[in-house]
């Protein structure tokens, strides 16, 4: 066995050589070559197991499109708008691909090549902390141990301002409403505590005896100024 830095030096000459007398596939160019979507791993890292390298240079080698770097760099340009640009395909964007798009406009396998090719992310992660907002308009936050957060530890920001407003956890049957019907407006004065109640066609007896328990409930706390 060598050292790494020999299996290196090998990988590198070997590459080299296979460029030597090709010349790009695309513009037929002779000059910069590279070996298109491939890193030269081979040739710039420390090479331990030889085997599996020289097996792993040796398929790249036949398998692989050969573009210049010229060429190479245009395609990353277009690839990266296709990534960023926020357009819904059908179909993937590659030239001659035509499989059903998984996301970002590529189809699942040129995808992840073009994401690591390009460095763009699978997607934007927003900043820790800040929620994210539903379809419904509402935005969610991460709060575990809330009492009213759901078994990922995932509550709706309103609920949980009222929530601390109020000093205890939503009953049942409670909202947070927003007053001006901006639900991403989740400042404390701007929400208040909404009830649902009883169906219709209560007996007497329940309807007084339901104003007595909402009165022992909400009574200070309208007294307060919080509800």
């Amino acid at each position: 066995m060598g050292t790494p830095e020999k299996h290196a030096r090998w990988c590198r000459g070997r590459l080299d050589a296979y460029l030597s007398d090709k010349s790009c596939d695309e513009c037929g160019s002779s000059t910069d070559l590279a070996l298109v979507y491939k890193k030269r791993w081979w040739a710039d890292v420390s090479v331990t197991a030889w085997a599996q390298t020289k097996f792993n240079l040796e398929r790249t080698l036949e398998r692989t499109r050969i573009t210049c770097r010229t060429c190479i760099s245009e395609r990353i340009a277009c690839v990266r708008a296709v990534l960023e640009s926020g357009v819904r395909y059908d179909l993937c964007q590659d030239a001659g691909c035509g499989e059903p798009v998984s996301s970002r406009g590529f189809c699942i396998n040129h995808r992840y090549a073009y994401m690591r090719m390009t460095g763009v992310k699978p997607r934007r992660l927003a900043a820790s902390g800040s929620g994210n907002v539903t379809a419904e308009g509402y935005r969610r936050v991460s709060a575990p141990g809330h009492p009213n957060a759901n078994r990922h530890g995932r509550i709706f920001e309103h609920r949980k301002v009222l929530a601390d407003r109020l000093g205890r956890p939503l009953r049942p049957g409670e909202s947070a409403h927003h007053k001006n019907g901006d639900r991403l407006d989740n400042r404390s004065e701007n929400l208040e505590l909404w009830v649902t109640s009883q169906p219709s066609g209560q007996r007497a007896s329940d309807l007084v005896a339901w104003a007595r328990e909402i009165i022992e409930l909400y009574g200070e706390e309208v007294d307060r100024g919080l509800a």
